[in-house]
């Protein structure tokens, strides 16, 4: 999925419709330095770890959730 470009990685997961990736975007163009991601986590459209999730499948490596680990100190 590395060509894909996050949007059509969330869609296609089904994680955010049509409709609220739009709306982001529009946003994203008057927002020039806010990221998509940041913009749909921040309007409650999808949670955090849904984003990093979608940027590792983007990026083709895997995701590790570090809060399901125990660090002794």
């Amino acid at each position: 999925m590395p060509n894909l470009k996050l949007g059509e990685i969330l869609l296609s997961e089904d994680l955010v419709t049509e409709a609220q990736l739009d709306e982001a975007l529009k946003e994203q163009k008057k927002k020039r330095k806010s990221a998509l991601g940041e913009i749909l986590v921040n309007s409650g459209v999808i949670a955090k770890d849904e984003i990093q999730q979608s940027l590792a499948k983007k990026l083709g490596i895997p995701f590790v959730n570090l809060r399901e680990f125990i660090v002794e100190p």
